[in-house]
């Protein structure tokens, strides 16, 4: 959905595109092993930035 835009920014911007459990081209998980809760997903997020060492984000 996006591969044309990550294209025509990555130019400009370092680019991270995660891709979620269960989302894009990911296998999804469980539902008895991943919990799928918008507080879960806030928190695959900050450690994926924590990871990556993101500070700013647009």
């Amino acid at each position: 959905m996006f591969r044309n835009l990550m294209t025509d920014l990555s130019d400009k911007y370092h680019l991270i595109a995660p891709d979620y459990p269960g989302f894009g081209r990911s296998e999804q998980p469980p539902i008895a092993d991943l919990s799928y809760t918008f507080d879960n997903t806030s928190e695959r997020r900050r450690r994926t930035n924590r990871y990556f060492a993101v500070s700013i984000l647009y």
